[in-house]
C-alpha cells in the first residue's frame, strides 16, 4: 500500500470518479470529497472539518461548476461563484493543517484570451477570456492568484495545469454538462437510434478546439503526484493540435454510420474561434508523456456511449 494520501476533490465528477478508480488501483489512499458524497463544497466549515480529519498528502482539486457553452453562459453568476468559493475553501482547509498538503489545480484553457489562436503560457494574463466563457475562465485564473497567496503567505505548493476539453468513457449523459464533443458523440448516437434524416449542430461549426482524452490526463495527474517540481505559474497540457466542430461531427457520424444530414445553425453564437494550447513547455518538461490520438479516442468514446444510451 502506497501511504501517501490523496484528496480528490469532486470525486464523483467525470474526472474525478475515473481518478478515483485508478489511484485505487495503484494502492494510493484515496479520499473524496463532493455533493454526491454528502459534503457541499461552498460549506466553509465542513470541508475544514473534513480535511483536518484525514490530514492528506495531496489534495486533487477536480471540482467544478462548468458544462456546455450554453450552460455556461445560462449560468455565468452562479459559476463564478461557485468555483471561486469552492478553491478558497479549499486553501483555507489546507492552511489549518499541520503540515500542508500539495495542491494540485486543474484550469481550462478558456482562460486564456478570446483573441488568442495559440494559447502560450507566458500570454495567459494578456486580455480577456471570450465573452461566452468569461465567468469560466475568470475564475480559472483566480484560482492561480489564490494559489501564489496561499504560496507567499502560508507556504502551500500548488501544481497548476491548464487543460483543453476532456473528453471520453465515463462522462456523464446530460449534454448540458458535457464539453462539445462528448456532447456531439452523445446526441449523434441518439439521433440514429431515432432514424433522424438531420442532426442538427448550434453554430457555425468552426470554431477550432483541442481535446484530450481522459485516460490521458489521469496518467497525467499521477505523474504529477509523484514529481518533485513545483508548477506555481501553470503549464498547458497541450499537444499543440486543434480540430473544428465540422471535422469532429464528420469523424463521429462515420464511426457511429450516422446517414442523415448534419445541418449547422448559425443562429446561435459560436465560442472563441480557436483555442488551441502551445505545447513547448510541455514537451520540455514531459518529454516521454504520449497522447491518444483523437480517432482512437472518438472510437473508444463512441463504444462506450453506445453500450449505455437507450431511449
Amino acid at each position: 500500500m502506497n501511504k501517501k494520501k490523496i484528496l480528490i476533490v469532486g470525486s464523483t465528477g467525470f474526472v474525478g470518479k475515473k481518478l478515483y478508480s485508478y489511484l485505487v488501483n495503484k494502492k494510493y489512499k484515496v479520499y473524496g470529497l463532493s455533493k454526491s458524497t454528502g459534503i457541499n463544497l461552498l460549506d466553509k466549515k465542513k470541508i475544514e472539518t473534513k480535511v483536518n480529519s484525514i490530514k492528506p498528502d495531496a489534495i486533487i482539486n477536480c471540482a467544478a461548476n462548468t458544462g456546455s457553452l450554453h450552460y455556461v453562459i445560462k449560468n455565468s453568476a452562479d459559476i463564478v461563484h461557485d468555483n471561486i468559493i469552492c478553491t478558497l475553501n479549499i486553501y483555507n482547509a489546507a492552511r489549518n493543517l499541520k503540515k500542508s498538503p500539495e495542491i494540485i489545480n486543474l484550469l481550462a484553457n478558456c482562460s486564456y484570451d478570446g483573441n488568442a489562436k495559440i494559447q502560450k503560457e507566458s500570454q495567459w494574463w494578456n486580455g480577456m477570456p471570450h465573452k461566452s466563457a468569461l465567468s469560466f475562465g475568470a475564475s480559472r485564473r483566480l484560482t492561480h492568484v489564490v494559489a501564489e497567496g496561499y504560496l507567499s503567505q502560508y507556504k502551500i505548493i500548488s501544481k497548476n495545469f491548464i487543460i483543453p476539453g476532456i473528453y471520453g468513457p465515463g462522462n456523464h449523459l446530460d449534454t448540458e454538462k458535457v464539453h462539445a464533443l462528448d456532447g456531439l458523440i452523445i446526441r449523434m448516437i441518439k439521433a440514429k437510434i431515432l432514424n433522424a434524416s438531420k442532426f442538427h449542430i448550434w453554430g457555425s461549426g468552426r470554431p477550432v478546439r483541442e481535446w484530450c482524452y481522459i485516460d490521458d490526463l489521469i496518467k497525467f495527474i499521477e505523474i504529477c503526484i509523484k514529481s518533485k517540481r513545483e508548477f506555481i505559474y501553470p503549464i498547458n497540457l497541450g499537444q499543440k493540435k486543434g480540430y473544428s466542430i465540422k471535422f469532429l461531427a464528420k469523424l463521429i457520424s462515420k464511426e457511429i454510420n450516422f446517414k442523415g444530414k448534419i445541418v449547422f445553425d448559425k443562429k446561435y453564437q459560436d465560442g472563441a474561434p480557436i483555442k488551441i494550447l502551445d505545447n513547448s513547455n510541455f514537451k520540455k518538461t514531459f518529454t516521454n508523456f504520449k497522447f491518444t490520438e483523437i480517432k482512437e479516442g472518438i472510437k473508444n468514446s463512441v463504444a462506450y456511449f453506445n453500450s449505455i444510451i437507450n431511449i
